[in-house]
């Protein structure tokens, strides 16, 4: 890594942060090559990451959201756009590394909000002691260094998060792994235990990401016309690929597919 660049450094029990500036990007590392999150400096609202955007696909199939639970905080990439383009939205983060979050508000323009609530804590421990509140969204993006971290492979963690939603709410998890096993099997058997007919994946083009989305309503039931038109209505006011993000679903869900064919 160019420590040309190398705005912060610092290491906390877990190992190394850093930050780093290349030209307008600016993004965050925890020891090894791998971008844990990006910003524009010039647009720093602007999802840089595509997996980020495709998180965001779950916005095709619930309302929009009054509250979205995050696990997984890094940079602060996704509740740092949520605050932007949804004034009314509040938002839970659960992150354990303290030092993240400080990294967040002083260098990813983490804005200190009263709609914005930070936990400290395992995202286990939150989920379940806090298991009366439920949100429209649930973000999961918990990492370490080498893929999924453990708590997402657990079994019963599928569950727990679909505790946590609302009557219309999704879940959307982003799980990085190698790109010739994008879902492990123990991740993707859960998702299907609990969502059975309410259960979509999105493999990230050319990445070694692929999200998992659990839906309120079975896929049989959206239709094109509303998938088309609600896909075009986001693509204007949130500045995502909303209409590239349906095809890649329809692609890779039969039952999206053949629903997407009526």
């Amino acid at each position: 890594m160019n420590e040309n660049g190398l705005v912060f450094s610092c290491h906390d029990e877990e190992g190394v942060i850093e930050v780093v500036d290349d030209f307008d990007a600016r993004a965050l590392y925890f020891g090894t090559s791998a971008r844990q999150s990006a910003m524009s400096r010039e647009e720093p609202h602007r999802l840089v990451l595509s997996y980020t955007r495709a998180m965001l696909s779950s916005l095709l199939f619930t309302r929009e959201p009054r509250s979205a639970l995050v696990l997984g905080l890094g940079g602060g990439s996704l509740p740092r756009f949520l605050m932007h383009v949804v004034p009314t939205c509040r938002i839970d983060v659960v992150e354990r590394r303290a030092r993240v979050v400080q990294v967040a508000h002083d260098y990813f323009h983490l804005v200190r909000s009263s709609r914005l609530r930070t936990h400290v804590c395992d995202a286990e421990e939150f989920l379940r002691e806090n298991s009366g509140r439920t949100y429209d969204l649930v973000l999961v993006d918990l990492h370490d260094q080498k893929g999924p971290a453990p708590l997402v492979t657990k079994a019963g963690f599928v569950a727990s998060c679909a505790h946590r939603l609302a009557a219309r709410g999704v879940l959307a998890t982003n799980l990085w792994t190698d790109l010739s096993e994008r879902v492990p099997p123990s991740i993707l058997r859960d998702h299907r235990a609990v969502f059975d007919d309410r259960h979509l994946v999105l493999p990230v083009t050319g990445k070694g990401n692929c999200i998992l989305l659990g839906l309120p309503f079975p896929v049989a039931s959206y239709t094109r016309r509303h998938l088309d038109a609600k896909s075009m209505e986001l693509q204007v006011r949130l500045g995502i690929e909303f209409p590239q993000l349906l095809a890649g679903l329809a692609r890779a869900n039969p039952d999206l597919r053949s629903s997407y064919a009526r």
